[in-house]
């Protein structure tokens, strides 16, 4: 179990630090509409849902499907970004 916790804590460093980043350059353009926050709440969900399948069971296509959903939010707020520049 502790390998699991492990890699989990490693793995939480990875993709939100880019989400991180894409917040705070959203934030100094200026761009804080509703959209943009339901997309970073949707990040936030899917991080709790690749956690949640991480840590009960692991079962990879689900994950996978968490993870690829993080992605994708990302992808959307810098589309979003680009649109109101």
């Amino acid at each position: 179990m502790d390998v699991v916790l492990g890699r989990h804590y490693d793995n939480q460093f990875q993709v939100p630090l880019l989400f991180l980043l894409t917040c705070s350059v959203l934030m100094h353009a200026g761009v804080q509409d509703g959209l943009t926050q339901g997309l970073a709440w949707l990040f936030v969900a899917s991080r709790l849902a690749h956690s949640w399948v991480h840590l009960r069971g692991n079962v990879v296509v689900r994950r996978l499907q968490a993870y690829a959903l993080g992605w994708f939010t990302i992808v959307a707020l810098w589309i979003r970004l680009l649109l109101a520049a």
